[in-house]
């Protein structure tokens, strides 16, 4: 078993499924990559903007902490203009959702989680550029690990659970998806599969460096003994676990 089956989160799974050299440089090597200075600045200001909206679902008037920042102040009026339907319920935010499954703890983080009578709800606020398309969002390991994590941990049956994505720029196209029972068994034998080959793995195979994941790769220079590239804003990947 490696060292890394303390947890696995969205990020885990999702570089697992990508390339397995790179999760080892993430997960077990525990390597940083560069980061170029504009990229450190989106990537603060997306943190930013999630405590502000923690703090403003908490009660909290948040309007003094936008006033001198366009980005932040445009974003906040969007989430004030185009809030998304939220199911009424009790409200937790940046509250944490962990399961023990086959040796390895399965951890998410959720924005916004409200627990209804019937229902529960998941929301996450992004702040990408552009919205991402549902179809690319039904099949990304945050939408499947968080409302998975959100079924064995509560009474709910699947379908009476959801997730909603808000899109700081594009608040007008946020994502609503439904949970079944037949998605939840697909991705209960995804996770048993993806964890028996984590723990069973040793070898950490590299792709090939022709491939499309090579050319973008902040590790490429480590597997193919090139210059290290600096991650800039238009390939940044959101801030999460």
């Amino acid at each position: 078993m490696t060292k890394l089956a303390y947890h696995l989160s969205q990020n885990s799974l999702k570089v697992w499924q990508t390339c397995q050299r790179k999760f080892r440089y993430l997960y077990i090597d525990q390597l940083g990559f560069p980061v170029s200075i504009q990229g450190q600045e989106q990537l603060v200001k997306g943190k930013q903007f999630h405590l502000i909206l923690q703090q403003q679902r908490l009660g909290i008037r948040v309007e003094a902490l936008v006033k001198d920042d366009p980005q932040l102040r445009l974003w906040l009026d969007n989430y004030y203009n185009y809030l998304p339907a939220l199911i009424a319920g009790k409200e937790f935010v940046e509250v944490y959702r962990s399961y023990q499954m086959a040796g390895v703890r399965l951890l998410g983080i959720y924005d916004l989680l409200i627990i209804g009578d019937r229902q529960g709800q998941i929301v996450d606020w992004k702040t990408h550029r552009v919205p991402i398309k549902s179809a690319l969002l039904h099949q990304d390991w945050q939408t499947k690990l968080y409302l998975y994590l959100l079924q064995v941990t509560t009474n709910f049956p699947p379908e009476n659970l959801s997730m909603t994505y808000w899109f700081a720029n594009s608040p007008q196209d946020s994502v609503i998806i439904n949970y079944n029972q037949n998605w939840h068994d697909q991705i209960h034998r995804e996770l048993l599969e993806i964890i028996t080959e984590i723990t069973q793995e040793t070898e950490y195979p590299t792709l090939y460096p022709d491939s499309k994941i090579c050319q973008s790769c902040e590790f490429r220079y480590r597997c193919f003994e090139q210059s290290a590239p600096l991650i800039t804003v238009d390939n940044i990947p959101e801030i999460s676990i």
